[in-house]
């Protein structure tokens, strides 16, 4: 069986199925989109063996770690039977099949390569979900293109009922996602089922989503400027990827935060709209990637080390004890500040191997150069052993 077999089961509503997008362009692996490109039988057969990997009847190609959970997209099925989640996993598979690289080699890019990647992954996916469903609530066009997505899966009439009650989840859920209304949010001209409500007890935080979204936007335009074609210089790689996800989402979902950035951050919008590089060549740090590497550690890590300390601190429950469906039920619940804004949410539990995964890359450092990025980025002192 050829490569031309790979499926990928996603959505251009989630950016981390445009990141696998362009990771599987940037290792030249032929594949087709899921469901968008595949015909009902084929639909079917994957929606039932991705339930078969929900309920634990097959196991995906690479190991789960007990406190993840297994995501809705997006997934890659191989010709030889391959079953892979998680983004950045799927990135690391291919990288390691050796047809490019897809992270750095010299080390310090590599580190900033991976804390790039978490980064936008995890908080990324926050000003992503507040952008859509408040900044961009009157004009996002993502319920008819989910809709159209599963046209070849349903019919008609269940498409259109699908599509709004999967606008409605999606509002349901900003709160867990980090974006709380203020007490007495409205929206003029929005459906109400569309209008997200303040949660009790809880410090609204919709600033702290427009600061992360303006810090990767800026961080990143700072980085293009010049007209690279990639982060690390020449050739794409996981952090490339994560970052173009995100901002290709809104490019193809949501027109005011699109013309948004095409106005702030035009180096930015035209990198996210241009071919994957087929350039091969070394990637390099220099200081054109600083401001995204410093807000990288300054957005993500206070909040992994305060999500470990109240797992570490709650008894390190499973995931089942945690995450969304806690979160719903007002428990395992802890609160913070990140980037002087306050915020309560839920322990996430996949997280926590995230910044294990972080303490350990970092750990692994040449002393030098541990200083030289810990000089960039000070937020780094917090991957230091206790």
């Amino acid at each position: 069986m050829s490569d031309a077999a790979w499926r990928l089961c996603g959505s251009v509503l989630s950016p981390f199925s445009l990141k696998v997008h362009a990771l599987l362009e940037r290792a030249r692996v032929p594949f087709r989109m899921l469901p968008r490109d595949g015909t009902r039988l084929e639909n079917l057969q994957v929606v039932a063996t991705w339930h078969a990997l929900r309920r634990g009847l097959l196991r995906p190609t690479l190991g789960v770690d007990a406190l993840a959970e297994l995501p809705l997209v997006p997934f890659v099925f191989g010709p030889q039977g391959e079953r892979l989640f998680d983004s950045t996993a799927i990135g690391l598979y291919f990288d390691a099949r050796g047809d490019v690289p897809l992270v750095p080699l010299e080390s310090r890019a590599a580190f900033a390569c991976r804390l790039i990647d978490e980064a936008v992954d995890e908080v990324g996916l926050y000003a992503l979900h507040h952008q859509r469903w408040v900044i961009s609530a009157r004009t996002t066009q993502a319920s008819t293109i989910v809709a159209d997505e599963f046209r070849r899966l349903l019919p008609e009439p269940s498409r259109s009922c699908m599509a709004e009650r999967f606008a409605a989840r999606q509002v349901r859920r900003l709160d867990y996602l980090f974006s709380v209304a203020p007490e007495g949010f409205a929206m003029p001209g929005v459906a109400a089922r569309r209008v997200p409500a303040h949660r009790a007890g809880f410090p609204a935080t919709h600033a702290l989503c427009e600061l992360l979204h303006q810090g990767f936007v800026d961080a990143l335009e700072h980085a293009l400027s010049d007209g690279r074609d990639s982060l690390f210089g020449v050739g794409t790689t996981l952090a490339d990827a994560a970052a173009r996800g995100m901002i290709a989402s809104h490019q193809a979902c949501d027109p005011t935060t699109a013309a948004h950035l095409g106005r702030r951050a035009p180096a930015l919008d035209r990198w996210a709209r241009s071919p994957i590089s087929d350039i091969r060549a070394a990637h390099r740090l220099d200081t054109r990637i600083e401001p995204l590497l410093r807000f990288s550690a300054e957005a993500l890590l206070p909040l992994l080390c305060a999500n470990e300390d109240a797992w570490l601190r709650g008894g390190a429950r499973p995931a089942s004890a945690c995450n969304e469906r806690a979160f719903d039920r007002g428990v395992a619940l802890f609160s913070g500040e990140l980037l002087g804004h306050p915020y309560r949410t839920a322990i996430k539990t996949f997280q926590v191997p995230v910044l294990t995964g972080l303490r350990a890359a970092f750990a692994a450092l040449a002393p030098r150069d541990r200083r030289a990025l810990g000089d960039i980025a000070p937020a780094l002192a917090l991957l230091a052993p206790a």
